[in-house]
């Protein structure tokens, strides 16, 4: 599944040519196109000036003649951009080129305007001019506009024809679609031979995508592939064709599409175990021990074997029923255990002590055939211990077995006790207002609520009183009501009055059992002596951005405070209680003339995703007939690249402070599977307190497989953005390593004297990191992050737990408990909130009349 959120390029560096009169943003199909500039260089949308390429040219219809394909194959090798694709690309690249003759002094493409095609020149020579001025000639096997076939780009420069000349042009969207093509057909039936394999099927989608990146394919006819008693360190899956298995000499099996094998040497000390040989031609995927211990750990048979295991607890009725920590505990605690063929695994009425997983193999129970991701004997956990039949082993079995008391030790407590705070804790961790607190914190707010049995029609909380309880519903219903007026029902799960915990103020509503029904009921008094001052403070500042009932008329315009892509941000103030938004605006007109609802609203989904205070909230979006308002957190403060400017050099607590403050805003959106895209220091803000908060989220876009648009700014983009064959949320953590790096040595890894594009990305390519010898103890963690292969690049996983951040207490920084090294100094000015107007639109008209004379200079 593709991204199709908004795509934006920019650029580290102030441009040295500031293009005028270009709008700020254009539209290109299902893709927001934002126009920065640099060197004048434009990126824009594909919607204008397509047709501006070699427009006197006599485009032919010529047969590539195999001359002409090794010729262009040669001329495409010796650049960067085309050196790695694989053959197949290429033929498609080659097939798809047109012939263009031009006459002499015809222009092929003009500076300023926007090109879509590279060319390569055949024959006669080319007169590369800038600013009017020649500079360069280009004869046969020279190559023009290349920057064309990534994206749409203002061309830097000038080409004519200086005689008759002959070119072969490639076409951007032709190029780039065959490129997705290929890269999504090819991704789509990995990813599936892998969901499909035995070996890695229980893993999760986030360890497989990883393998995805780092398996290599291997094809070989009637040939031996490995052989019986020589080392090797590969397992291999067969994508295609047949192999044939034998051990000393004598055959034993085929294996076909799907099957694997390879995996014995892993552990018998990389000796094989058997001759497999190709059967015609066979395609192979091939994954090694060093990629594999990379990507899964050195102990990476063993994570296998415990993904079974979580996978066997999730299909489970009673272990279901733990958290996820509690299931990581248990299985780091079972024990592997082997069982031969017939052997007895639980013998039937006898009292059963243990739990058993099926890690390989099958068993037996009476005519029913279980095997791996099944689960023998959780019933004990719910004091059923006995069964009226033998479990047997049919074959070699491996299990992973745990007591009953290991299990209660771990829980530290009584099995339905302690599932029972469970539910509740699933509950309160879906509350806004307590999503941030952690599972400790969450269990001892569960201990301490009571259970009280309300009747049919009994008035639980009545309307205009004041309180100081939350209720949350374990058994039936309850209805709503506000002004004597039925307003909706509140079904089992569901809660109320969660406000009554931090802010003394009258009950919204009336609320009335509807039945019988079971309430949880948590007060102020009990939450206060759980969760400590400094949270509750956070709690309550949080707690105003979570009012989704704001609407306009609540709101007073104080003063612009930014311009965004499409509109202006104004500073706004809730005219009851004071408390300061942003407030973003975009007209109607523009949003149809842009043809940009679509993207606003795939905007607005991914923003109302995150609620993290590490990360600038969307409260909600507003509108009235002329424009749309987001209703936004309001974060005063100064952008982290001010800070890097501002503290040379960089004390290492406080680097490694800024780099965990990063990591936990990419874990709050990778494990929701948002990637930023334009991870940089102008798009973080250190605030008031001195935290990092990420506010720009324009090139935001969920992506559960891949995603395919160049977006961001170069200096920071991550390889495989570059190579079109498609990326994932790894994309992030190459660009913190550019911003770690920046930290560290004051200058960036790639581009740093040049801000051409094109120079910018063969540097990126390269990968060729300079390390100075004074900062060699950060090399390994940098390392960590610009790694080429996505799936050997770090994530927020990796991160937290190596040797880095090994004492970063991550709780207390998501908690604002930690007193900063570096405080920013804001300006005094305080807003006059003592007679705040009604909700006016002159100022925000004021702007929009400002901005367009500012757009026709």
């Amino acid at each position: 599944m593709g991204c199709t959120a908004k795509a934006s390029y920019s650029y580290r560096k102030t441009p040295q040519i500031q293009e005028k009169g270009l709008p700020t943003t254009m539209q290109s199909g299902s893709e927001i196109i934002t126009i920065k500039t640099i060197n004048g260089t434009t990126i824009k949308s594909q919607r204008e000036q397509l047709g501006n390429d070699a427009p006197t040219a006599k485009i032919i219809e010529k047969a590539l003649l195999p001359k002409d394909i090794d010729f262009i194959i040669q001329v495409l090798h010796k650049h960067f951009l085309f050196r790695n694709l694989d053959d197949e690309i290429k033929s498609q690249t080659i097939r798809s080129m047109k012939c263009f003759k031009l006459k002499p002094k015809e222009v092929i493409f003009k500076q300023g305007d926007f090109g879509r095609y590279l060319f390569i020149v055949v024959k006669g020579e080319v007169d590369i001019q800038v600013n009017d001025l020649s500079v360069k000639k280009v004869e046969k096997g020279g190559m023009l506009g290349e920057i064309a076939v990534m994206h749409n780009a203002t061309r830097t420069a000038s080409a004519y024809a200086i005689n008759n000349i002959e070119l072969w042009g490639l076409e951007r969207d032709l190029f780039k679609k065959a490129l997705k093509t290929l890269a999504l057909k090819q991704y789509h039936e990995n990813k599936l031979l892998l969901e499909r394999c035995e070996l890695f099927s229980n893993l999760d989608s986030l360890i497989r995508n990883k393998l995805l990146e780092v398996m290599a394919t291997q094809v070989f006819t009637n040939s031996i592939i490995i052989r019986e008693g020589e080392p090797g360190d590969n397992v291999y899956i067969v994508k295609s064709g047949r192999v044939k298995l034998s051990i000393d000499e004598e055959y034993v099996k085929d294996l076909g599409e799907g099957g694997y094998f390879g995996e014995q040497s892993l552990l018998n000390e990389n000796i094989r175990t058997a001759t497999v040989t190709a059967i015609d031609t066979v395609v192979l995927i091939c994954l090694g021990h060093f990629d594999l211990e990379r990507v899964l750990g050195s102990t990476y048979l063993k994570i296998i074997y415990q993904n079974c295991e979580r996978i066997s607890i999730e299909r489970d009725q009673f272990l279901s029923r733990l958290t996820k920590y509690q299931v990581q505990q248990l299985i780091n605690a079972t024990e592997p255990r082997k069982y031969k063929d017939k052997e007895v695994i639980i013998k039937k009425n006898k009292t059963v002590k243990k739990i058993f997983f099926i890690l390989k193999g099958k068993v037996l129970k009476d005519n029913e055939e279980l095997d791996k991701y099944s689960c023998l004997g959780s019933s004990i956990m719910a004091d059923i211990d006995t069964f009226d039949n033998d479990f047997i082993a049919s074959g070699p079995v491996e299990c992973a077995e745990i007591s009953k008391s290991k299990i209660e030790e771990i829980l530290k407590g009584n099995f339905a006790q302690i599932t029972h705070q469970n539910n509740l804790i699933q509950i309160l961790s879906n509350l806004p207002l307590l999503s941030s607190l952690n599972e400790d914190i969450l269990r001892d707010i569960s201990k301490s609520t009571r259970a009280q049995k309300f009747e049919d029609g009994e008035i639980i909380c009545t309307q205009g009183t004041y309180g100081a309880e939350l209720y949350l519903i374990h058994i039936g219903e309850v209805d709503i009501i506000i002004n004597g007026n039925y307003v909706r029902t509140l079904i089992k799960n569901s809660y109320f009055g969660e406000r009554a915990l931090l802010l003394c103020e009258p009950r919204s509503a009336t609320v009335i059992s509807k039945g019988q029904s079971q309430i949880f009921i948590l007060t102020r008094e009990v939450f206060d002596s759980v969760v400590d001052s400094h949270i509750r403070e956070q709690m309550l500042s949080r707690i105003y951005l979570q009012d989704y009932s704001v609407e306009l008329k609540d709101l007073s315009i104080i003063r612009t405070i930014g311009k965004g892509m499409f509109g202006s941000v104004f500073l706004a103030a809730h005219r009851v209680n004071k408390f300061l938004y942003a407030v973003k605006t975009i007209t109607r007109k523009d949003i149809k003339m842009l043809k940009i609802k679509k993207n606003i609203r795939q905007s607005q989904e991914v923003l109302l995703q995150i609620d993290c205070p590490l990360i600038m909230k969307l409260i909600k979006t507003l509108a009235d007939k002329e424009r749309v308002y987001f209703l936004l957190e309001y974060v005063p403060g100064v952008t982290l690249y001010h800070v890097i400017q501002e503290i040379r050099p960089f004390p290492h607590t406080q680097l490694m402070f800024y780099i965990a403050n990063i990591i936990l805003i990419l874990k709050h959106l990778h494990s929701r599977d948002l990637a930023h895209r334009d991870l940089k220091p102008e798009n973080i803000i250190v605030d008031k307190q001195g935290y990092l908060k990420l506010v720009d989220f324009d090139t935001s876009c969920k992506i559960k497989d891949r995603a395919y648009t160049i977006a961001g700014t170069p200096h920071y983009m991550a390889p495989e953005m570059l190579k079109g064959y498609g990326y994932g949320i790894s994309v992030d953590y190459w660009s913190l390593g550019v911003i770690l790096y920046e930290m560290i040595y004051d200058f960036l890894p790639f581009g740093e004297y040049t801000d051409e594009p094109l120079e910018i990305y063969q540097s990126i390519l390269d990968c060729q990191v300079e390390y100075r010898n004074k900062h060699k103890n950060y090399q390994k963690l940098i390392q960590m992050l610009l790694e080429p292969n996505p799936g050997l690049r770090a994530d927020y996983i990796k991160l937290m737990n190596c040797e880095y951040f090994i004492d970063v207490k991550w709780d207390s920084i998501l908690h604002k408990k930690i007193v900063p090294g570096y405080i920013p100094s804001l300006s005094k000015v305080s807003e006059k909130l003592d007679n705040l107007s009604e909700f006016s639109v002159k100022l925000i008209e004021d702007e929009e009349r400002l901005r367009i004379r500012e757009n026709n200079n």
